[in-house]
């Protein structure tokens, strides 16, 4: 069994002479994690919560290497931090390179417009801040503006080199003062994990994006922390003996339960809910812990070839690392329907054979051979002896690295500032908003309710009898008479603050926009009170989100009840996400259900006209806007 650390980790590779302790299950674990990561960002709708694998990689990370530290401080009396450092950096910074290399060159050649945004990734890439880079430039985890960034997912690798960093420090100063007493250094790290989940607590704001909480260095900590803590009660090579020897079958119970525990997190949880960052984290954390354990036990079912130590689950758990790494990269660049002309599970099926085969090449000739310590830094100095003994595929690849090395430093160097048009009509709306929410006038008045005629359509089977039978359409009538033209209090998100100047154009001063890019639907009720409470509502409340996730029923109710008497008007979504299917049909099943409540179904508008919509599918262009104000005009014009 070999100890090998690091996230999203393969298996430490070493040379033969170095004793060490393999546990194929731990390679097993880092399969499920991996997985669950690929099919999250695959859009998969049922795999919502895949996102935690990260921490679960998060608590392996934290294990491994304090395993090694523990067991060299025990042989030697002593850690040798030069020599852990550089192990670390043999693991995980040549496949980085290669990876950056490659995403530089394929984007000055083929997303030129990209290059200028790369530069600043890169270079937190290469200082080990992504995580930081994110948090200061506003880069989302859970939304994006046109392409994410195609660098976004080393947030979490920053993570675990600034743990790598710091913690051996720590390690050797705790051992110094607690060698006698290393249960005072277990509970230490408890306490700082607890410290950092109640830190994670306090950053997240429901009512904004939760990248900044989701990001933070000390927010994420618990996982590293727990996985360090068992590291010094739990040590693989003294379980074979003892009372504790005997109990692979409570172990067993134990892992599976929390593998159980594990699946269900990444089956239902939801990547914006409040009680994942209010205590979910760190209870997934803690299930990993328990899956850790019993895996790293040496008499479990868990942890033989019949478990997670399956040699299909250890090869991709040896290689998880680098799929990590490459997957991101790909996803971004394959969108489905944007980028390829493939449906979202085609797209998929190009993604992750694109991964597996990227990944193999990277993990032959660049992972193995430094693992192994068949190329070291000594050896890329120039010499021909040097370079004609290696096997021709591997001159071929450090020949195509060097010159991918050298373009893409000069594309960076060079590249020029673009404008993006989804991001500037973006701000354009931003802009709009705020000066029209500085001079619009408070409404101070509430419709009563049943004063509404109701012929807009509503999705779905439950249609009431009231409701039109036809999509409205797009028609060159002139505009209404002023006097027809309700007033408007309309709650969005990105989609709505792109498309502000649209509705201005059309409501003029009856209108009043509360919209905000990444804006989740949970927020809304909210927004609705503290609106009637300081402005009054109009004639209608005009909602407009699900563009970054799944509305909840509940929160669809709650909108309405904060609404109440004045009539609420919902608009489908046509967004080209895993969830749009979903946050159309619970409207389309919920709404006919709440008094005063009626559903607009911009997306069998919008569905089929693509020259609507920017190359995300989200954002409007600017035939779009004019599509989606003239809709919502005509709409609640009939509603009134």
């Amino acid at each position: 069994m070999t100890v090998q650390p690091t996230i999203p980790v393969a298996g430490e590779l070493r040379p033969a002479s170095t004793p060490t302790l393999r546990i194929p299950a731990l390679d097993g674990i880092r399969a499920v994690a991996v997985v669950g990561v690929l099919l999250y960002h695959g859009g998969i709708s049922w795999m919502s919560g895949g996102y935690l694998g990260v921490d679960v990689f998060f608590v392996l990370s934290g294990f491994l290497v304090t395993l090694l530290l523990v067991g060299e401080h025990d042989r030697s009396g002593r850690v040798g931090l030069k020599r852990f450092w550089s192990r670390r950096v043999r693991r995980l910074l040549p496949a980085q390179v290669a990876l950056l290399a490659v995403v530089t060159v394929v984007t000055a050649i083929f997303y030129r417009e990209d290059l200028y945004d790369l530069r600043g990734q890169v270079v937190a890439a290469l200082t080990a801040s992504t995580n930081w880079y994110l948090i200061a430039t506003g880069g989302s985890y859970f939304s994006a503006l046109g392409r994410p960034p195609v660098l976004r997912h080393l947030w979490s690798l920053a993570i675990e080199m600034q743990f790598y960093v710091v913690w051996p420090l720590v390690f050797v100063a705790a051992m110094r003062r607690w060698k006698e007493h290393i249960e005072r250094l277990v509970i230490a790290l408890v306490v700082a994990a607890v410290a950092s989940s109640v830190l994670l607590a306090v950053v997240f704001s429901p009512s904004a994006d939760a990248s900044r909480a989701y990001y933070d260095t000390f927010c994420r900590l618990t996982g590293l922390l727990l996985g360090a803590a068992l590291a010094l009660v739990w040590r693989p090579a003294a379980l074979a003996r003892g009372d504790v020897a005997r109990q692979g079958r409570v172990l067993d119970m134990v892992g599976v339960g929390a593998l159980g525990v594990i699946v269900a997190f990444m089956v239902f949880a939801n990547d914006s809910s409040a009680r994942m960052y209010r205590g979910g984290f760190a209870l997934l954390s803690l299930a990993a812990v328990f899956l850790v354990a019993a895996a790293s036990h040496p008499h479990t079912t868990l942890a033989s070839a019949r478990g997670l130590g399956h040699p299909a689950l250890v090869a991709v758990g040896v290689r998880s690392y680098g799929i990590y790494l490459w997957h991101w990269p790909i996803y971004a660049i394959t969108r489905p329907g944007i980028d390829v002309p493939l449906s979202s599970g085609a797209a998929l099926a190009l993604r992750l054979v694109g991964t597996v085969v990227v990944n193999e090449v990277s993990f032959r000739w660049v992972e193995r051979p430094w693992h192994e310590r068949r190329v070291t830094l000594a050896s890329l100095l120039p010499s021909r002896q040097r370079f004609v003994a290696w096997a021709r595929p591997a001159q071929a690849f450090a020949v195509g690295t060097v010159l991918a090395l050298a373009v893409g430093s000069a594309s960076l160097a060079t590249a020029a500032k673009s404008s993006n048009a989804i991001v500037t009509s973006i701000k354009q709306g931003e802009d709009l908003i705020a000066a029209h929410s500085g001079a619009a006038r408070p409404v101070r008045r509430v419709v009563a309710a049943g004063t509404t005629t109701t012929a807009v359509r509503t999705t779905g089977p439950a249609a009431s009898a009231t409701t039109a039978t036809t999509a409205p359409v797009i028609t060159t009538a002139p505009p209404p008479p002023v006097g027809a033209i309700p007033r408007v209090t309309a709650v969005g998100d990105s989609v709505m603050v792109g498309a502000a100047g649209g509705l201005y154009k059309r409501f003029g001063d009856k209108i009043f926009i509360d919209a905000r890019v990444s804006r989740q639907g949970k927020v809304a009720p909210s927004i609705i009170s503290s609106l009637r409470a300081q402005r009054g509502l109009g004639d209608v409340v005009l909602i407009h989100l699900g563009t970054n996730g799944p509305l909840k029923p509940e929160d669809i109710a709650a909108m309405v009840h904060a609404a109440a008497p004045t009539p609420v008007v919902f608009l489908t979504v046509r967004e080209g996400r895993s969830w749009e299917q979903n946050v159309n049909d619970t409207l389309a099943a919920v709404v006919p259900t709440l008094p005063g409540a009626r559903v607009a179904d911009w997306h069998a508008l919008a569905n089929g006209h693509n020259e609507w919509f920017h190359s995300d599918t989200v954002h409007l262009t600017s035939a779009g806007i004019e599509a989606y104000a003239d809709f919502i005009l005509r709409t609640l014009i009939r509603t009134k």
